[in-house]
């Protein structure tokens, strides 16, 4: 019978470990389809997968999730239905359905949905257990497009192409196979032309907002950061070729070097290895902001900066003439063409602004706010800096649809529900019980 219930508790944790990789990979796909290559509701098919295998996550959960963290995830998925009934109702008449509905299960479902599962099982072990795995995911097939990346753009290897119809700029030829393109955009660089790695992301921007929000998780969130990923995943920022990535580059880097433990230790104890290894970082975050200022004077010779800054002005017009439920959720037109813009923003924050006003973009916000007035421990100082860069990225990235992005605003609801204390807080033991469950799963 003992051996017979150990040959159970290993096979559960295998079956949840390879689900945990499953649930990893769909949130790393689920950003494919952010900018709409094909329509909103191929967006709310990935959506609705991962809200399904979150409730399957739940079941499993079910012996120890906390009856108070329930009370909490729940309210705040009633609030978040009642803020976007409320938005819709008052703009049905501009408000696209497709796209309420994309909003409705990200911020009434999916954020309070892993909330209560990444509260349940604790923020440490949420961590260290699933978020290793989104970034391994990213890793690997990171390895796998710098080496095509490569090939293209220096070896001038010729892959194969294929012609995408995206709903929001028509055709587009780029390299692919079966549909799924991988790189999409030519640039100049250095007096010849060069592919920006984008890998599946569809567009820099989006993909750059990948590849740094793994990032900052890996240096900042996991307990021992994995300098071969931070490699690789630094290198694939770079070879995006993003403006906004390249600037925010030595930032993370920065506030890796300030929360790390092994760079506060070489100050006590001279360690060559690491002491090189933080050395070599210092130098690339001190030369890239003079790159960063060649990367905007280079953009003054396109009309990216004139398009960028057209939209953002006309969404803050747009803002300001409705500020309290926008102009309707999916109206292009009115948020931002009226006000002398083009389809769209450039920037999350103000799509929110301009298309749903202070009801939904209060759900945004809350997270931070929270991290930013609860931080009274250095100890914490990781995750509050993980918070700002994260916010910064929702300011110059339009990334409000994409569910990897709730994916990390759970990640943060969750972690102002392990802070709290007392009645409010989650019962040590059901940690404890969960952590031991999982204890014996090791990281690849």
């Amino acid at each position: 019978m003992k051996a017979a219930s150990r040959n159970y508790r290993g096979g559960h944790q295998t079956a949840m470990y390879a689900f945990e990789y499953l649930v990893a990979f769909v949130f790393l796909l689920s950003a494919y389809s952010v900018y709409f290559k094909s329509s909103q509701f191929s967006s709310l098919m990935f959506e609705s997968l991962l809200a399904a295998l979150g409730f399957c996550w739940i079941a499993s959960l079910i012996d120890q999730i906390d009856p108070s963290s329930v009370l909490r995830f729940f309210t705040l998925s009633l609030f978040s239905l009642m803020m976007v009934l409320i938005c819709w109702l008052l703009t049905s008449d501009n408000a696209v359905i497709s796209y309420v509905a994309q909003k409705s299960v990200i911020l009434v479902v999916l954020i309070p949905l892993y909330g209560l599962i990444f509260s349940t099982l604790g923020f440490e072990t949420t961590v260290n257990q699933f978020i290793s795995k989104v970034i391994n995911c990213l890793a690997i097939l990171c390895v796998i497009g710098l080496l095509l990346w490569i090939a293209v753009a220096f070896i001038n290897v010729k892959l194969p192409s294929i012609v995408l119809q995206y709903n929001w700029g028509g055709e587009k030829t780029a390299f692919g196979y079966l549909g799924i393109e991988y790189i999409t955009q030519i640039i100049s660089f250095a007096g010849r032309t060069i592919p920006q790695f984008t890998l599946f992301f569809v567009e820099a921007p989006l993909a750059n907002f990948v590849f740094q929000l793994c990032l900052s998780a890996e240096i900042l969130l996991i307990k021992h950061p994995r300098k071969l990923i931070v490699l690789v995943l630094s290198l694939s920022s770079l070879a995006s070729f993003s403006t906004t990535g390249i600037i925010l580059l030595p930032l993370i880097w920065f506030c890796g070097l300030a929360t790390s433990k092994t760079f506060r230790a070489i100050r006590k104890n001279y360690i060559p290895i690491n002491f090189l290894y933080c050395l070599s970082l210092s130098v690339l975050a001190i030369a890239l902001p003079f790159w960063s200022i060649y990367s905007l004077q280079s953009k003054k010779n396109t009309d990216s900066l004139e398009t960028h800054g057209n939209d953002i002005i006309s969404g803050i017009k747009s803002f300001l003439d409705s500020p309290i439920w926008g102009h309707g959720l999916g109206d292009y037109t009115s948020s931002y063409r009226n006000f002398g813009g083009s389809d769209g923003s450039s920037s999350g924050i103000i799509a929110v602004s301009a298309q749903a006003g202070i009801l939904l973009l209060v759900l945004y916000l809350l997270p931070f706010g929270v991290q930013l007035i609860s931080f009274t421990n250095k100890q914490k100082l990781h995750i509050l800096l993980f918070s700002i860069i994260l916010f910064i990225q929702f300011t110059v990235v339009i990334i409000d649809n994409s569910p990897l992005f709730a994916l990390f605003l759970a990640l943060l609801y969750s972690s102002v529900v392990a802070q709290s204390h007392g009645s409010t807080a989650l019962s040590k033991s059901y940690r404890t019980r969960v952590n031991r469950k999982f204890k014996n799963i090791s990281l690849p």
